[in-house]
């Protein structure tokens, strides 16, 4: 699957299965709007998804089907 991630002030991103880490996204904390663009293979068994984390703690999170 290949995707991006976009936002302000973002810390941390990832790629998980299960509730756990497979594999992080490389992002860099910016005061400006970034796309981090990412390619992860998704096993769609394992309720897969993409956590996005911002210097306040807040998340978005986006199921793959």
């Amino acid at each position: 699957m290949r995707g991006a991630v976009e936002g302000v002030c973002i810390v941390e991103a990832g790629y998980f299965e299960d509730g756990r880490l497979q594999e992080n996204i490389r992002t860099l904390k910016a005061d400006s709007f970034k796309r981090y663009e990412f390619e992860v293979t998704a096993r769609g068994d394992r309720l897969p998804e993409i956590r996005v984390y911002n210097i306040n703690g807040d998340r978005d999170v986006y199921e793959i089907v």
